[in-house]
């Protein structure tokens, strides 16, 4: 049996090595910020407003949990965080958005 393969892209170097090599100090990783975006529910759905966030600007919050109520073709649905960490908001409640609109990050 063969050891399984990393992708081209992976390093196999240890994470002090790999975070050395990429100029970063010794140990230390970082990590991006998820966007949050209007999600496009329906087929016809256009925009959406967001009606109700559930998680206070500066939270933290964790993967799959309730993160914000959307309001769109006259149907109300929750939207769950797609990661966890600390809720930054962008936008306001009440106001409408296009689908695709970064509603906040998580960092």
């Amino acid at each position: 049996m063969t050891a399984p393969r990393l992708p081209a892209a992976a390093s196999a170097l240890p994470i002090e090595q790999t975070a050395r090599h990429a100029g970063h100090a010794k140990g230390i990783i970082t990590t991006m910020a998820v966007e949050i975006l209007l999600p496009k529910i329906g087929f016809s759905m256009q925009e959406g407003q967001v009606a109700e966030w559930l998680a206070a600007d500066g939270a933290q919050v964790t993967e799959g949990q309730p993160l914000f109520s959307l309001e769109a073709d006259k149907s109300t649905n929750e939207v769950e965080s797609p990661a966890t960490g600390t809720l930054k908001i962008v936008t306001q409640t009440g106001e409408t958005y296009e689908v695709g609109t970064v509603l906040g990050w998580i960092e």
